[in-house]
């Protein structure tokens, strides 16, 4: 049976972009796991807070290596809003929003937030056998 964390990763998979913008309200990505598996596959994570630091990093760091395609970046924010990222990153990057209502749809995303995201993996387990129902 899949988990709730290979759910997210798959949102992922077989993107065509070198650069990845996620809005994670949730707090999805901040789980170790899903950052370790996200570097293995070739990503680079990096977690926006300041967008002067970021912009700094980017531009010393990877600009030539993202757009030579030579290198995966995933930049990932906790803020809900999509205009948090730079502009011309929205524009030459693919952006995705996480949220647990995608995840547990049929559970109060309110009530989901309040969890320890060690009960998710149980929690997922019982969230497809009453979406079955």
């Amino acid at each position: 049976m899949k988990t709730w964390r290979e759910e997210v990763l798959e949102k992922f998979i077989h993107i065509p972009y070198s650069l990845l913008l996620i809005n994670d309200p949730d707090f999805l990505l901040n789980d170790e796991q899903i950052l370790q598996q996200l570097r293995s596959t070739g990503y680079e994570v990096v977690h926006f807070h300041d967008s002067i630091f970021i912009r700094y990093l980017y531009e010393t760091q990877f600009r030539e290596r993202v757009e030579q395609d030579e290198l995966r970046l995933l930049i990932y924010s906790n803020e809900t809003e999509e205009t948090c990222f730079p502009y011309d990153f929205l524009q030459q990057g693919y952006h995705i929003r996480l949220h647990i209502r995608d995840l547990f749809p049929k559970f109060s995303a309110t009530v989901v937030r309040q969890l320890d995201k060690d009960d998710f993996d149980g929690l997922y387990a019982a969230h497809k056998i009453v979406s079955r129902v």
